[in-house]
């Protein structure tokens, strides 16, 4: 067989395997790879969580009676 390619790893495989014994990636050429977004989430979580608090916050003042 040819050699080809993990698609995750990138190390060299025969291609009568089924799956990469290095990462356990299924090798299936007809599986596309899709793009994934680069970077860490940490700050649309940080800005998710601030934005909850603020709601939260205007909600409470919002309904909190004053004499």
């Amino acid at each position: 067989m040819s050699e080809i390619s993990c698609r995750e790893c990138g190390k060299s495989l025969s291609g009568s395997l089924t799956n990469c014994p290095h990462c356990g990636t299924p090798i299936n050429p007809n599986i596309p790879k899709y793009p994934t977004f680069g970077g860490s989430g940490w700050p649309i979580i940080v800005i998710w969580v601030l934005f909850v608090v603020f709601m939260g916050m205007l909600l409470i003042s919002m309904f909190t009676f004053q004499d």
